[in-house]
């Protein structure tokens, strides 16, 4: 009688720890996120989502403004070679000017 209580009591030891890890178990890998560590990665995930659509908008919004300032400077640029060739146009006539002035001389 003695070896079927040890029996009894080794089955029922081994019913609990088996109950016990299965609880642990579905505790820490639940779906549920309130109920482990999967919390806590949760909220950090949310924070760096965050963050990288704050950042995202910022980018946006200075790739816009970057936009505007090369628009500016094509522009400026362009006026500017529009001056540099009205000049050499110019120097090209004074040149020619003085090749005429110092044949007639």
């Amino acid at each position: 009688m003695n070896e079927v209580i040890v029996a009894l009591i080794a089955v029922l030891a081994s019913a609990v720890t088996a109950f016990a890890t299965y609880t642990i178990a579905k505790r820490t890998t639940s779906g549920d996120v309130a109920t482990s560590d999967a919390a806590t990665l949760w909220a950090e995930s949310q924070d760096m989502r965050k963050e990288l659509r704050d950042e995202v908008v910022a980018l946006r919004q200075e790739t816009a403004t970057l936009k505007k300032e090369l628009i500016a400077l094509e522009k400026d640029n362009i006026i500017s070679h529009a001056k540099i060739l009205s000049l050499l146009a110019k120097i090209n006539l004074l040149e020619e000017h003085l090749k005429e002035m110092g044949e007639k001389t």
